[in-house]
């Protein structure tokens, strides 16, 4: 049901991303990533979702990731989106790549990554 139902959101996102996603500069492959924790768990247990979308220049699909992990922090699902998305892009021997997510924490935690050190 969870899988369902995460598959019918990457469905619509994918139609919602079509009238308002931005293509890259000539090769260069665009991931975008997107993390979800929901506070009521599914009936199988699952609080998190994830996927990430990588398409080229000219908008083609790629590929698209769609899954969960238990017990990860919103920001750690995030994160973990992020980095299927880059895993994906590398084995496709894709070098140049833009990451798209829309989570200003993680967006932080990868640029800064020692902003919030002691």
């Amino acid at each position: 049901m969870f899988l369902a139902h995460l598959l019918l959101t990457i469905s619509l996102f994918s139609i919602i991303m079509d009238h308002h996603w931005k293509a890259p500069s000539l090769g260069i492959t665009k991931v975008n990533c997107h993390g979800v924790t929901l506070d009521v768990a599914t009936p199988n247990g699952n609080i998190t979702g994830l996927a990430a979308i990588l398409r080229r220049s000219n908008g083609n699909l790629i590929s698209s990731i769609v899954g969960s992990v238990r017990r990860l922090s919103p920001l750690g699902n995030q994160l973990w989106a992020i980095f299927c998305g880059m895993r994906r892009a590398f084995l496709d021997t894709t070098r140049q790549v833009v990451v798209e997510t829309d989570n200003l924490e993680a967006f932080g935690a990868i640029k800064f990554p020692n902003a919030a050190a002691t």
